[in-house]
């Protein structure tokens, strides 16, 4: 890759500091920092969550943590369940709402059950219904143990929710150095 996009690429458009870091390494030599994330977010900024899930959620205990991923090993869903499992025996409050489906479901769903009350493995959601969802819950959470980008962190932070995210996620990585304390990396 390294041969093939120097040789041919002289200039990336880089999101972010992660992003520029990965173009020079890749041997493009020179690049145009984008201003904006390109994301189109919905013509309503009014947070819905389609039903049934709205019901299940209304119920879960604030603050009430979004995790939208597909559900496969990179993801590190299993370990981001454990940990908050942990932590909410440790006397943590709220609750957690895993968006996605995936190869790794049936791996995830035993996890889940023992915290009933405090966490939801709601499948797949339409991507329109999935745009407005982020603005009903209080903080996202990214926890993938390989990430290039990652554009639902983008989306988290134009709803204005915060963000935890593992440093493996380069919208993670270099969106705390733009978001100051609206991006926690761990």
């Amino acid at each position: 890759k390294r041969a093939l996009l120097g040789g041919v690429f002289a200039t990336s458009l880089d999101l972010g500091f992660s992003n520029s870091l990965a173009h020079r390494l890749l041997g493009i030599p020179a690049g145009i920092e984008l201003p904006l994330l390109p994301i189109a977010f919905p013509e309503s900024m009014v947070p819905e969550i389609p039903e049934p899930l709205a019901t299940l959620v209304r119920e879960l205990p604030r603050p009430r943590l979004l995790t939208v991923a597909r559900l496969v090993k990179t993801k590190n869903l299993i370990g981001m369940v454990e940990a908050f499992s942990a932590a909410t025996k440790d006397g943590m409050p709220g609750s957690l709402t895993i968006i996605g489906e995936g190869s790794e479901r049936s791996h995830i769903d035993p996890h889940l059950c023992r915290m009933r009350g405090r966490a939801i493995l709601a499948g797949s959601v339409p991507f329109n219904a999935s745009r407005r969802l982020f603005g009903a819950f209080d903080g996202m959470v990214m926890t993938s143990t390989f990430e290039p980008w990652g554009i639902v962190i983008a989306e988290g932070l134009g709803w204005g929710i915060p963000v935890l995210s593992s440093r493996q996620c380069g919208a993670g990585v270099s969106l705390a150095l733009e978001a100051g304390d609206a991006v926690k990396l761990c």
